[in-house]
């Protein structure tokens, strides 16, 4: 896979989830049913964000193999490597987050716990969850900025993987909660599926993007490396 360029594997991405999607949503149409239940757990979709959710940590785990090689330290101490390592296990746990939803049955466990009773701002803990998962991601970035920014070529494409997490999450707010469920119902529940599609279309694509920044990691990772013998 390393042979081929980002763009390549972009592209590849991008088409298999175009494919993917396009399927879920015909077959929605076809049958006359809410679109959401072929994104919700369990679903192809499902499956398809938490593979894709792995090949990013097998990418990142790649790029920690071939820096841990180095055994070099930044001008503050901070080990190159520990940056990769993280996104290695963050990445594995965020997939198994996607495919078994730990940030929604720690929601329920909340609820449970505190005997919290649902209304439409507890309803968002679990979106709450999300943010503080990529606040946690973007805080380790900074912490090993030095480090991050010798990849600044990979910079385009993780900035359209943000945007598109954000856009995912600001509709996973909107659309949970039960006063806007509410709001939603009475004007039409199929109005709520498909933004609740919409948001995990948001979401597998912003995984896409983030295939393709981790991907332009590694490249640049195997070319420090070359510089790094030869030098």
């Amino acid at each position: 896979m390393s042979g081929f360029s980002t763009k390549k594997i972009l592209s590849i991405a991008l088409f298999v989830n175009f494919v993917a999607i396009a399927a879920v949503i015909f077959r929605a149409i076809l049958l006359d049913k809410g679109p959401y239940r072929y994104f919700d757990e369990g679903s192809l979709i499902n499956w398809l964000s938490g593979i894709q959710l792995l090949i990013i940590a097998g990418i990142n785990w790649k790029i920690y193999r071939l820096r841990i090689g180095r055994k070099e330290v930044s001008e503050s101490g901070k080990s190159y490597q520990v940056l990769w390592q993280f996104f290695t296990f963050g990445f594995v746990f965020c997939a198994l987050d996607e495919l078994i939803q730990i940030h929604e049955r720690l929601d329920k466990f909340i609820h449970w716990i505190f005997q919290i009773q649902e209304t439409a701002l507890t309803d968002s803990i679990d979106d709450l969850i999300i943010v503080i998962y990529g606040i946690i991601g973007l805080l380790v970035i900074y912490y090993f900025r030095q480090e991050f920014y010798r990849y600044r070529e990979s910079f385009g494409y993780f900035k359209i993987a943000l945007i598109l997490a954000c856009c995912s999450i600001a509709l996973d707010f909107f659309t949970q909660g039960q006063e806007t469920s509410n709001l939603l119902n009475e004007t039409q529940e199929m109005q709520r599926e498909w933004l609740r599609s919409i948001e995990e279309i948001f979401k597998v694509f912003a995984e896409v993007f983030l295939i393709a920044t981790f991907y332009k990691c590694l490249r640049i990772a195997k070319r420090l490396k070359k510089v790094f013998i030869n030098g």
